[in-house]
């Protein structure tokens, strides 16, 4: 009987170490991959931008404290007469103010590095168009946006689609 038990364990543990073993491993490239998902206004000096990415070493986001550089990079156009216009956003008041920012760090523990799934960010909304001019209700604009990896690999740019503002 004690030889049967044991005979068992043997069969079942070489039988998960068969299926472990098979299970495919999520591979991707070391560069980031994003693809936009969604975009929702919250008010009218913020929304709500959430996109998908994947990373094959899983090197994405920053530690809190680490000020070494920004990860998520993001840039606004206003679309007038059908034509985009690239928005530069300042802060008069703080020259050291940028729309792009941090991700918060996100490496999995285990040897295997790959990983996926979805950011969501809360973005600034533009005020002011590209001549400086107030964007009203109803005017156009969308955003693109790229992740840098901390390896510094950039990712391919995404866009949103044509945003209606609500103001």
């Amino acid at each position: 009987m004690v030889r049967m038990l044991k005979l068992l364990k043997v069969l079942l543990l070489s039988f998960f170490l068969t299926i472990a073993a098979c299970l495919d491993r999520e591979e991707y490239p070391v560069e980031p991959i994003i693809e936009f998902v969604d975009f929702e206004q919250i008010d009218m000096h913020k929304g709500l931008l959430t996109f998908s990415f994947t990373d094959g070493d899983g090197d994405i986001g920053r530690h809190d404290g680490d000020s070494t550089t920004n990860d998520f990079f993001i840039f606004y156009f206003f679309v007038e007469n059908q034509q985009p216009h690239e928005i530069i956003i300042e802060a008069p008041d703080d020259p050291s103010w940028s729309p792009h920012m941090k991700l918060p760090y996100i490496t999995p523990s285990g040897r295997n590095k790959a990983i996926s799934g979805e950011i969501e960010i809360e973005v600034f909304m533009p005020v002011f168009n590209h001549n400086n001019q107030p964007i009203l209700q109803g005017d156009t604009i969308f955003m693109e946006f790229y992740i840098r990896d901390r390896a510094l690999n950039k990712s391919n740019v995404e866009r949103t689609p044509y945003i209606t503002v609500v103001r």
